[in-house]
């Protein structure tokens, strides 16, 4: 019961993933993942950036498919806050791709962040939510 309430709470994370990519990537291993999102373009059946955070990996991993590249990002910024370090109090929300970006919350009690990762520029800029 628990595995199927845990893959009905991840059916809206792979709406715009192909099944058969994650199916044919034998290094992708679902049951490790928490967070998934992708540019995942249904015309070209391609994707150019995947974002993802596993669950023994607090950062998030951005791969850029086209370059074969892969890069984790913890530090958050000039925030001062590391999502290593400081997990697991703190930890990424609300993930998007779009337009060669990696949009997320930060969930973070003290300090919560609006963050954005630049994935061909391999940079992240974060500014407080006020929150």
């Amino acid at each position: 019961m628990k595995r199927i309430t845990f893959i009905a709470l991840l059916i809206p994370c792979f709406a715009h993933a192909s099944s058969s990519k994650l199916e044919s990537n034998k290094s992708f291993d679902i049951d490790n993942i928490v967070y998934y999102q992708t540019n995942f373009d249904f015309k070209s059946q391609k994707e150019d950036i995947v974002a993802y955070v596993k669950k023994n990996d607090p950062c998030i991993t951005v791969k850029l498919t086209d370059e074969g590249t892969s890069n984790r990002y913890c530090e958050l910024g000039n925030s001062g806050l590391n999502l290593e370090k400081d997990s697991p109090t703190i930890y990424p929300v609300k993930m998007t791709v779009f337009a060669g970006s990696v949009y997320f919350t930060v969930a973070a009690p003290w300090n919560e962040q609006k963050c954005r990762i630049h994935a061909y520029k391999k940079q992240i800029s974060c500014s407080s939510t006020g929150n």
